[in-house]
């Protein structure tokens, strides 16, 4: 055991010299993003009063009780909710922090209270659910609404017509409808009072027949919500092309232009001469353990995300919660048996002599 605890010892010293993130891996310290989600309209609306700008006197309603369905008579709100809720479980899955400025139906908030659900959360972006209503049945299709530079929203004018281009752009993509583009609006009470990225999407026309049923039916709101999904991520997250950090860990970008990366789907990955695996949020595994579902041996994945390898006839041995392990070339933990070294090893791969 003495002659094992010197060969240890000193493995620990060389290995001292090589610990250390791959000059590869760029970090990107992008931190967790915030997305608020505004669903619009509650039962009922609301006959109070706002601002309809922090520099301007002129008033308006704070909730008109939104449109319905022309066919199904189902209420704006209703659909709005359950595109925002849906939209909230795919984003969170994605790794945003997702906050709902209203989350029942009976909800009818003020503009100006669900503005200051992003302001006081900082959100990267607050994005508005609603549908359209006209009195010409035969008008269909998406528009993006986003704010004239008035009151607080001057300063994200500009960044909030970017974002909603390209949300817009990955809705009609996704849903495949028509395509009204993006208007600046300097009369949304919602709006002029938001100091984050705020945009507006109209899903489509709840007066049109074929549009209103749609916008009710469970398959279609997931393609507006992949839409949706896919032009929030496509905004917010500027990867480079290969290794990426933020406050969860590590990924690898492969399209920087389509935000692609590794994932749990594309099983072991060889990068610049090491072998890594990642999760299915896209992570690299980092100091733990991972039994391979494909052979069922086990790995582990260091500090530095990389696979722990031996070379031939010659284990990679790690000291892991005071507990020796050896790894053949293959990364595979040796475990039941004599290592080509002359080493014991249980069950468990735990070195014993």
């Amino acid at each position: 055991m003495k002659r094992l605890l010197t060969f240890f010892m000193t493995l620990i010293v060389l290995n001292i010299f090589t610990i250390g993130i791959s000059n590869n891996q760029i970090a990107l310290a992008s931190g967790k993003k915030v997305v608020v989600i505004d669903p619009g309209h509650g039962t009922g609306g609301n006959r109070e009063y706002e601002l309809q700008s922090p520099d301007s006197s002129i008033t308006k309603i704070k909730d008109g009780g939104g449109t319905q369905g022309v066919v199904t008579g189902v209420p704006e709100y209703v659909v709005t909710l359950k595109v925002a809720e849906k939209l909230k479980t795919l984003l969170e899955q994605k790794n945003y922090t997702v906050i709902m400025t209203k989350t029942q139906e009976s909800e009818a908030p003020g503009n100006i209270e669900r503005a200051e659900v992003g302001n006081n959360n900082n959100a990267d972006l607050v994005i508005r659910i609603h549908c359209d209503g006209m009195d010409n049945q035969s008008m269909t299709g998406a528009s993006m609404l986003v704010p004239a530079p008035i009151g607080y929203a001057k300063d994200i004018s500009s960044i909030s017509a970017q974002y909603g281009q390209t949300i817009l752009n990955d809705l009609i993509s996704s849903a495949g409808m028509n395509n009204r583009g993006v208007v600046q609006r300097s009369d949304l009470t919602g709006f002029n009072w938001s100091k984050v990225p705020v945009v507006l999407v109209e899903m489509g026309f709840m007066s049109n027949p074929g549009e209103d049923r749609l916008l009710s039916d469970d398959s279609y709101q997931n393609k507006l919500v992949q839409g949706l999904c896919n032009g929030i991520v496509h905004s917010l997250n500027k990867y480079e092309l290969g290794w990426n950090q933020n406050s969860e860990g590590w990924w690898y970008c492969t399209d920087p232009d389509k935000g692609y990366y590794y994932t749990a789907n594309n099983g072991w990955k060889y990068i610049d001469g090491q072998w890594y695996i990642f999760n299915s949020a896209g992570y690299a595994l980092q100091s733990t353990w991972y039994t391979d579902p494909s052979n069922s041996h086990k790995y582990y994945l260091d500090s530095n995300c990389m696979r722990v390898n031996g070379e031939k006839d010659k284990p990679k041995w790690v000291n892991i919660n005071d507990s020796y392990y050896g790894f053949n070339e293959e990364g595979q933990l040796y475990v039941n048996c004599k290592t080509p070294d002359g080493y014991n090893v249980n069950e468990n791969g735990v070195a014993s002599n």
